[in-house]
This record gives C-alpha cells, sequence and structure tokens, in this order.
C-alpha cells in the first residue's frame, strides 16, 4: 500500500518521562510487563522522540463556581430541586459545596446561556457525590440542550468524591441564546427524591489558535475493508470537523445511549417520545447516505426501573398476572420504537430510512457457567425466564421487518443478539448453546454481536476463535463496539504495539469478511471514549488525526515496533550481594538477543540495572552500554565505568547491577531505555535493535510473600479450623482500587505439592448478592500466574477465580470446565461477614521455591452494584485483564518451631546449662529475607510485606499448638485456628 505511517504521537500527547496519569478514578489497563512477547528488538531512532505539546494550544475559562461565597455563581436553578450551600459533609474538608435534592434528573442547576460558540470545544468538569442516605449509584453527566447531549458520564457512589469530565463541540447549527447545560443523571430505580453534593464545576474553552482540520490525503477506512465499518456516536459527531472526519472514513453509525430503551421515555410522566440525540442522528445518515445499526431494543441495563414493577411501585413477580404485564410492556415498547422511527423516516427497507440493523437483546449471557441455561439473572429473567429473548426477537420481526417495512422489502432490519467477553471461549460457548436453542425454536435471529471491548494485553488471535465458533450456525456476525485501550501512562511503545493491534485484528475481520456484517469502532476520537481514562483506545486523537492504530487498520506501512517494560520500586545498593539477591528471581527477565538478560528496579536514587551475560572469555570490551533518556553511561566487565556498579563472575559469563541515575522519579513517570553488549557476540547486541528506545514505565513496588508448605492437607470445608493452617502466611487487601471503604480481607496462604491453599476471612457486616453480574456481588476473587510468568495477556496456565459469599463460582477467562476442575472451594457466614476456603491447582508449576503470580481481592456490593474493591498487590484495577501488576508468592520449606526447653530437674545442687550461644549474624544484604519486599518469618507467624502492604498470620500459632501438643489441648487448638 502507497500510503505511510505519519505520525507516532500527537501534539496532544506529553512527551516520554512526563506522562502524567489522568485526573480520575479509572479502570487502569496494564502495561505488559514483559515488552511486545516475541517481537523483541524492533525499534528505529525515528520513533525514539515523540512529539512535543503543542505550545499554541490553551484553554479559557468559561464558567467556575466552587460555591466558597455561598452561592451558585452564574449557574442557576433548573426545575424545582432543593439547594443548599454548606460545608462539605467530608471530614476534615471545610470547603463549600453545594447539595442538591431532586425528583427528576434535570432538576438541579444550569449554566448561563449566551456563553457557547457554535463549532466550538468547551471542556466540562466537576466533583460529585451521592448523599449519605442516598443508596446504590447512579450515573451523573453534563447535559447540554436543546439537544439533550451527554457531557461525560460517570458512576457516582456516596463512599467517595468522582470526577466527572467530558468535552462538547457545539454543533454549527445552534442557537447561542437558548443553549444551555444542565446536571442530569440517570432515572432513579424509586423515582423518590435523593441527594448529592456538587463541587468545583469549571468550564474551558480550547483555543488552539486555528480551526482543526482532518487528513485529507489519507485514505478512507471504509474503502479499505470489503464490509461495511461503522463509529459509535451522539450528536456532537454530526457537525463540524467531527462529521467531516466520520463521512471520510465511516459508512456506517450506531447511537452510543439515544436508543436504549430509558431514552425512549420521559424520566417523570413515562411518556413515550424519541430523543433528541436519535433525531440528530437519523436525520444526519439520512442526509449522508450513511446506514445506522441500531442499540438496542432489551437490556438489564438503562431501563426504566417501572418496566419491572407494578402499579404500586412492587416488583413484578413470576405469577402468570405478573408475566402478562411485562410482556404487555416488552411489545407495546418494540413496537412504539419502529413505529416511531418508521413515522418520521420511513417504512424500513425504504430509500429514506437509514436503519439497517438492531441489537434486540443486549448482555443476556451470564460471565459464569452455574447456570445450566448459561444467562444472566436480569430482572427480565426473573419474570419471564429465558422466553423474553425468544418473544423479543418475534416481536422486533413483526414491527421491523413486517408492520412497519417496505413491502418491496426483504427483511430489511438485520436482528441482532449482541454481547461482551465473546473472545472468551466459555462465554462464546454459552451465547453459542443459546443462539443454537433459539433457532432450534423458530426465533428469528439474523445476527450475532461481538463487543471486543479490550486491551493490549488481549490477544486478537481471541477474535478468530469467537467468529469461528459461530460458524456452523446460520448467521451473520458482526463487532459491534471495538476500542482497544493502551494502558496509562500513554507511551510511544503502546501506541504503536496498539497500531499493531488494530492491523492484526483487522486482518481477522477480512478473512471473515464471508460472514461479517460490520465492524463498528465504539468512538470516533480518543476523548470521546467512554474508556479514555485507560488510555487512548481509538484510531483518531483529540486533533481529528491519524494515530498508529489507523495505519494498523488499513495495512499502510508500519514503524518497528518499540520495546517496553514496567519496572517496579525497590531501593537496592549497588553491593555483590544485590547482584546475586532473590529480587531477581521475582520477575521474568527480558531479553538481550540471545546473549543475555536484564532487569530493572528505580528508586528515588536512581535506576538500579542487573544484567546476566554469556560471556565465558573475558575480554578488554565487554562492556554494557546503558542510554537513559539521552544520557549514555559505559560500565566495564571489571565494575568501572561511567556509574556505580558491581559485578560478580559466573560459570558462563558475569552478572552485574549498575546505578543509573534518574530524571524525576516517581510512579507514573515513563523513560527511554536501551541497554548494548560489546563483547558476548561478534558485534553489539541490544534490547533494542539498531540503537532504538525502548519505554521503561515506573510502578509501584514489587507485592512479594513467602508462602509456608503445611504436612496436613486442608479440608475444604468453608471452617478453616484445622491444623493445616498453623503455619500459614497472611496477606490483607490493604490496597483500595474502586469506592471509599468497604469490605476487606485476610488472606492466609499455605501450599502443598502441586496445590495452593488460600482462606479469605472478609470482613463485610452486610452481605448482598442481588447483582445481576457476579463482580457486583459480595465476592472476593482470586488470580493466579502460574510459573510467575507476568506475561499481560492471559495464558492458558493464568486463572481468574470470583467467588461469590454463598459460592457460587465464576471465572473471568479461559475454558469454564477447565478452570471448574482446578478449583475447590467453600464458603460460611461468620459475625463480621464470611469465608471462602479455596485449593488451587498449580498443575506443574508448583513446589518448593516455585514462584507463583498471585493476587487476591474483595468486592464489596451494595443495592445489586459494586461500590468498593479491595486488592493485596495490584493497584491498577486491570488484573481482570492482565497479569502484569499481580503480586508473587514464593513456595518454601515450613519454618520448623524451635523445640521448647526442657524442664529441669530438680537437684540439691545446681547444675551446668551449657555455654549460651551467641546470636546469629545478621542476615547478609540479598538474602531471601533482607530483599526489598520480602516475607519475614517467625515460627508459626510470618508477614508479607511489598508494596506498603503489610499482613500478618495467625499470631504464635505453632507456639500454641507445640505447648498444647504437650499438654494435650487438642480442643483448644481446633477452637484457636479457627480463622
Amino acid at each position: 500500500m502507497a500510503q505511510r505511517w505519519r505520525s507516532l504521537l500527537t501534539p496532544s500527547m506529553a512527551s516520554a518521562g512526563r506522562v502524567p496519569f489522568r485526573p480520575a478514578i479509572v479502570a487502569v489497563a496494564a502495561a505488559l510487563t514483559l515488552g511486545v512477547a516475541g517481537l523483541s528488538g524492533l525499534a528505529t531512532n525515528a520513533m525514539a522522540d515523540p512529539v512535543e505539546d503543542d505550545a499554541t494550544t490553551t484553554q479559557a475559562v468559561i464558567s467556575s463556581v466552587d460555591f466558597e461565597d455561598g452561592s451558585t455563581g452564574d449557574w442557576t436553578q433548573s426545575g424545582g430541586p432543593t439547594l443548599t450551600v454548606m460545608a462539605s459533609p467530608v471530614s476534615g474538608n471545610d470547603t463549600s459545596v453545594l447539595s442538591i435534592t431532586r425528583a427528576a434528573d434535570y432538576e438541579g442547576i444550569q449554566s448561563p446561556a449566551g456563553v457557547f460558540n457554535p463549532g466550538s470545544t468547551y471542556t466540562f468538569t466537576m466533583s460529585v457525590r451521592l448523599g449519605a442516605d442516598t443508596s446504590g449509584t447512579r450515573d451523573i453527566r453534563f447535559v447540554a440542550k436543546p439537544d439533550y447531549t451527554w457531557i461525560g458520564n460517570a458512576t457516582v457512589s456516596s463512599e467517595t468524591w468522582t470526577t466527572v469530565t467530558g468535552e462538547w463541540t457545539v454543533p454549527d447549527s445552534t442557537d447561542v441564546a437558548t443553549t444551555q447545560v444542565y446536571i442530569g443523571s440517570a432515572q432513579s430505580d424509586d423515582e423518590s427524591a435523593y441527594t448529592f453534593y456538587v463541587d468545583d464545576i469549571v468550564v474551558t474553552s480550547k483555543d488552539d489558535g486555528e480551526t482543526p482540520v482532518i487528513q485529507d490525503d489519507l485514505e478512507a477506512i471504509k474503502d479499505t475493508v470489503p464490509f461495511p465499518v461503522g463509529v459509535a456516536i451522539d450528536s456532537r459527531e454530526t457537525s463540524g470537523v467531527a462529521a467531516e472526519l466520520l463521512l471520510k472514513h465511516f459508512n456506517q453509525v450506531t447511537p452510543e445511549n439515544s436508543m436504549k430503551p430509558e431514552s425512549w421515555y420521559d424520566a417523570t410522566t413515562r411518556e413515550f417520545r424519541t430523543d433528541p440525540q436519535t433525531v440528530a442522528l437519523m436525520d444526519f445518515a439520512q442526509a449522508n447516505g450513511v446506514h445506522v445499526y441500531g442499540h438496542n431494543l432489551v437490556w438489564h441495563s438503562q431501563t426504566p426501573a417501572w418496566f419491572f414493577q407494578n402499579e404500586a411501585g412492587d416488583s413484578l413477580t413470576d405469577s402468570a398476572a405478573d408475566q402478562a404485564v411485562l410482556k404487555q410492556r416488552l411489545h407495546d415498547h418494540i413496537f412504539a420504537v419502529a413505529k416511531a422511527m418508521s413515522d418520521q423516516w420511513g417504512l424500513f427497507g425504504s430509500p429514506d430510512n437509514p436503519l439497517v440493523s438492531f441489537d434486540v437483546v443486549n448482555e443476556v449471557i451470564d460471565d459464569g457457567s452455574s447456570f445450566a441455561d448459561g444467562l444472566r439473572r436480569s430482572p427480565w429473567h426473573a419474570i419471564l425466564g429465558e422466553q423474553y429473548i425468544d418473544l423479543a426477537f418475534q416481536w422486533a420481526d413483526e414491527a421491523f421487518n413486517h408492520e412497519y417495512a417496505d413491502p418491496s422489502a426483504d427483511r430489511p432490519i438485520t436482528l441482532f443478539i449482541n454481547d461482551y467477553n465473546t473472545e472468551q471461549p466459555a462465554k462464546a460457548g454459552r451465547l453459542h448453546d443459546l443462539v443454537s436453542r433459539l433457532l432450534d425454536r423458530g426465533a428469528p435471529v439474523d445476527g450475532v454481536g461481538h463487543q471486543f471491548h479490550v486491551n493490549l494485553a488481549i490477544p486478537p488471535t481471541t477474535f478468530d476463535q469467537a467468529l469461528t465458533t459461530f460458524q456452523d450456525l446460520p448467521v451473520v456476525q458482526a463487532v459491534t463496539e471495538l476500542d482497544v485501550t493502551t494502558g496509562v501512562p500513554v507511551t510511544t511503545a503502546k501506541l504503536v504495539e496498539q497500531g499493531y493491534y488494530y492491523r492484526d485484528a483487522f486482518q481477522i475481520f477480512r478473512d471473515h469478511t464471508d460472514d461479517l456484517f460490520c465492524v463498528t469502532l465504539w468512538g470516533l476520537t480518543d476523548s470521546r471514549s467512554w474508556r479514555i481514562d485507560s488510555g487512548d483506545p481509538l484510531a483518531f486523537d483529540d486533533d481529528y488525526q491519524a494515530k498508529a492504530a489507523y495505519w494498523g487498520i488499513v495495512d499502510g506501512e508500519m514503524p518497528a515496533l518499540v520495546q517496553s517494560a514496567n519496572v517496579f520500586q525497590a531501593n537496592l545498593p549497588t553491593t555483590s550481594q544485590t547482584v546475586t539477591s532473590i529480587e531477581w528471581s521475582k520477575l521474568p527477565t527480558h531479553a538481550i538477543g540471545t546473549v543475555g538478560s536484564f532487569q530493572a528496579r528505580w528508586s528515588d536514587d536512581g535506576l538500579s540495572v542487573w544484567v546476566s551475560l554469556d560471556d565465558a572469555t573475558a575480554g578488554a570490551d565487554d562492556t554494557v552500554t546503558f542510554t537513559l533518556d539521552g544520557q549514555v553511561f559505559t560500565v566495564h566487565r571489571d565494575g568501572s565505568g561511567d556509574v556505580p556498579a558491581a559485578v560478580v563472575s559466573t560459570e558462563t559469563g558475569y552478572d552485574l547491577v549498575a546505578k543509573l541515575p534518574l530524571t524525576n522519579p516517581a510512579e507514573g513517570v515513563t523513560a527511554q531505555f536501551d541497554l548494548q553488549v560489546q563483547g558476548a557476540a561478534d558485534a553489539a547486541v541490544g534490547w533494542n535493535l539498531g540503537g532504538g528506545m525502548g519505554t521503561l514505565t515506573l510502578v509501584e513496588p514489587v507485592s512479594y510473600v513467602e508462602v509456608p508448605e503445611t504436612s496436613i492437607t486442608p479440608v475444604i470445608d468453608g471452617v478453616a479450623d484445622d491444623d493445616a493452617w498453623s503455619q500459614a502466611v497472611t496477606v490483607s487487601t490493604d490496597k483500595q482500587i474502586v469506592g471509599d471503604g468497604g469490605a476487606t480481607a485476610a488472606a492466609h496462604l499455605t501450599w502443598q505439592a502441586d496445590t495452593l491453599y488460600i482462606v479469605m476471612d472478609v470482613t463485610d457486616p452486610t452481605i448482598d448478592l442481588t447483582g445481576s453480574d457476579p463482580w457486583t456481588q459480595d465476592s472476593v476473587e482470586i488470580y493466579v500466574d502460574r510459573g510467575n510468568h507476568k506475561n499481560g495477556a492471559y495464558l492458558d496456565s493464568d486463572t481468574q477465580i470470583r467467588i461469590s459469599a454463598d459460592n457460587h463460582v465464576s471465572f473471568g477467562t479461559g475454558d469454564a470446565d477447565i478452570q471448574a476442575s482446578l478449583v475447590q472451594s467453600a464458603t460460611t457466614t461468620t459475625d463480621h461477614g464470611y469465608i471462602v476456603e479455596v485449593a488451587v491447582d498449580l498443575q506443574d508449576f508448583g513446589g518448593q521455591a516455585a514462584f507463583e503470580g498471585l493476587d487476591v481481592q474483595v468486592n464489596d456490593a451494595t443495592d445489586g452494584a459494586r461500590t468498593a474493591i479491595h486488592n493485596w498487590a495490584d493497584p491498577t484495577n486491570a488484573g481482570y485483564q492482565s497479569t502484569g501488576h499481580w503480586g508473587v508468592a514464593q513456595l518454601v520449606a515450613a519454618e520448623t518451631p524451635p523445640a521448647p526447653e526442657p524442664t529441669p530437674t530438680p537437684t540439691a545442687e545446681p547444675t551446668e546449662t551449657g555455654t549460651p550461644t551467641a546470636p546469629a549474624s545478621p542476615t547478609a544484604p540479598g538474602s531471601a529475607t533482607s530483599a526489598p519486599g520480602s516475607a519475614t518469618s517467625a515460627p508459626g507467624a510470618q508477614a508479607a510485606t511489598g508494596g506498603g502492604v503489610l499482613g500478618s498470620s495467625l499470631p504464635g500459632l505453632a507456639v500454641l499448638v507445640s505447648l498444647m501438643a504437650l499438654c494435650g489441648g487438642v480442643g483448644l487448638a481446633r477452637a484457636t485456628h479457627r480463622i
């Protein structure tokens, strides 16, 4: 292909080494710890330097309200809420906030009119927190009227302040005098009044000195693929530069939110009406010859709560009478949507109506395998059972393909079932089974939609597996919601890797052209993505310029891959003991061609780099040259050189540790790095080829624990009161990942043969199992990376095990049946929460001295929503997608408790007791017990440290066991050992 990849980074990117975290509570996709697996050494000098920020870009403040003067500033009341400026409800914070008590989603405050110019782009931000008496969560956002465009959206609870932020480009046709922005929210479940707090509202206007323009010389994406290619939008993309970019590259659009069930109803009156966003999108598509993929008719989320309630507001049951009520509402909703869209834009299949497909049912498959039918236990299923899916397709077919269809058209609307995580074989299998049953019963299912919301840790080959799974069925398939997050901070290496990811994904899609209806990107530009805080997921940046992802999609010429690696924090001295420290055994190494490997750790005083080389013949030119952020340092085989270094000879060569100066060391900072080795081969060999630079990302300390062996096989009964746990080590879920407060756990660990045993003692006084998703129920999650490969993407040997308080087991990845065969669990409730006891088969990766990747997590739920997450190790909230930040557990032998001193026999004369033994020497630096983040132990009690985590085991249990064994206190021992 003649076109060339143009720019590696965009003007909106910060330069390497200074890329900050985004200021929001985020679900961060973890960077690959080992860089680009199997593709080492592909870098060029041209890729080393990212583009600096455009110095002409400024942000002008249009409106700012902090409520410190007791007023709402230039924002005025909207609707009939109760507004009170008050001191912040957070203890120790005396700043003022605005309390809003509302009963309708538009009640609150609104911006002044006349301040938003057509064609201009504005950024909105505010801090929001629900009142203490408001249960559950609410989705809260800015909303521009009169078109009711969403600007930002975030799920908010009473547990913590949440930043809501979004960007809005004002349509060219906007009437400045009537346009305002108010604070809106999702419809509340019970429609009763509720309270939330708002602070620090800021509206800025982006002024970059010139109107952004698209790249006209790029080949259109739609011209490079043999299937329709779509994009998810709202009215913001129907005018201005965004519309130009859309029309150049895409020939189909999907409404991001405006066709979901709740969008068709007035939140207060329940009146059915067409959302203004839908009107704008359909008008745009009709005027420009673009197809529309509808999304969606039936969903457990974003559906009015009254759908599932009787007139008194009570929940419907599965009685015949209540089933009849819900069936009628389902029928009426589908037919009302079809009628409204045909009345305004013509019969379906006619030249005037751009709609070509619809997701009839969305996300109906359960994430676990506990239910024989494989279905999510949603309100639809609780009341109607599986038949609601058949009825939805039956009525959608009658409405869209018959009653409101052009008589000359043959089934003009393709009807889809759509779901996420179908790249996971077990979930794809459950969806396949459902579709097979539907087809056998005659349900008019035309297609299967795969969302594919992924990150760089999920191999694109899983897309091929998912699409291939359904090839035996008479259906078409669609990729409906594709996006690929890079993880944060966004780096050169990750953007290039993202380009290759999109290239490989679209090659797979081209291979499936014969049964592929379309491929849709879930957003036009990065900042418009709902996943932006997990790392720029789309093909175009915020200045409407093509990224490496675009060049991958069109199969254009790509730059060489850039190596990347996470560097964990540890303060290590530059000594020979450090060269041989167990620290370097905790994580896999990075290859230096075929001559050696390296690892690195960072601290406030520099970057410690450990290098191991195969070079048995010493020579005068044996050197290692390091390049770090443009500075070059050389270390010789004898340890001399430009920086402090220590060298230890080995049987096959030599190992060294060098300490390099590091500018601005802090978590999240990135550094450009390479090392070249001279003398170990005929020519210099490096981490990158051709002198290119890789990217190091400085991350948290490694969470590390030594897990002692047990001689007694634990009984998995949820009680954990047997002697097998007497020498277990304990780690605590002290890292708050989501929310504020919430459930925590002490996790007790031991092992035997090829089995890891875990007891999680959860403190959670109120157990909630009402959520329809397994992670929205009170539960624990156990992550195991057998062999500690830290691969990033899950290998077949990796597992995510989720166990609810009532022992409902589900898995995040892999074949559920295979995963289940490797896990045994039991649960019991306690006076302070619940206990989960688990045995995990390590297969062939166990045994003394083995290292395992490990993390433990607690999910806390309230009113069916997950409100808090606590972990032991991974701070990124992306362990469900990447193994890169999991902790490390080393399996060690049990410590033998000291023998009790013999009781002296009384005699008439004193006896010699021997010469006291001199105290043992302190542990040498670099040994197992002194390495940073290691576990220290005493007989029967061990504590895990690392990553700021400190846990303690059952105190003194081994000593108690010894004493009670001497005294025959078995019953007391069992009582003491209960966890």
